[in-house]
């Protein structure tokens, strides 16, 4: 399969103290779909505790974002996921259960923009989640929960590894960054 070119506008797509709320991961816990371990723990401690990764010039207002990430259970079934952008009125915040597939709306979210949540099975209990929406700001805002948005009743820890946000109609394969945005060339 030939690809586009694409950027990951996240620059440390494996996770590191850039992202809020570091205290929330706990780094190479697990073998990642790469596999070796560089996959991560990613823990929830309070009814609204996000770790977020804050885009100051990305999809530009108006385009489809795609942000995804790998997860696998751990403690719990379900992970939180938010894109934003520009401003609250562009808020996507969804609850997927990683068992049933089953997708809710997360808490505060007013699902303005938003086109789909999917699910793609990697294998070894792995799966790749990949939201899309339209953005509304050059401002992005990329968030993962453990557990329900909003809900403490459910929380516990997932694995994770591997975000990327990117503009297009649909994701591309994982563009790995630590530091900057990188671009992949067209296959040819």
């Amino acid at each position: 399969l030939l690809e586009p070119s694409r950027s990951n506008f996240i620059q440390y797509s494996n996770f590191n103290s850039v992202w809020t709320n570091p205290s929330n991961f706990t780094l190479n816990t697990v073998i990642s779909p790469q596999g070796i371990q560089n996959g991560n723990t990613l823990s929830k401690g309070s009814s609204y505790d996000a770790s977020s990764y804050i885009i100051s010039s990305g999809v530009p207002s108006g385009q489809t974002a795609i942000f995804s990430v790998f997860v696998k259970k751990n403690t719990t079934n379900i992970l939180g996921i938010r894109l934003a952008s520009g401003s609250s009125a562009s808020d996507i915040r969804k609850n997927i259960n990683l068992d049933t597939g089953e997708i809710t709306n997360g808490e505060a979210g007013n699902q303005i923009g938003f086109i789909s949540l999917e699910k793609e099975d990697f294998g070894n209990g792995w799966h790749r989640l990949k939201l899309k929406g339209t953005t509304s700001g050059n401002d992005n805002v990329c968030s993962l929960y453990a557990g329900s948005i909003g809900n403490t009743t459910n929380d516990g820890e997932v694995y994770i590894f591997g975000a990327q946000l990117e503009q297009g109609s649909y994701a591309t394969s994982y563009i790995p960054t630590q530091g900057g945005v990188v671009t992949r060339l067209a296959d040819s």
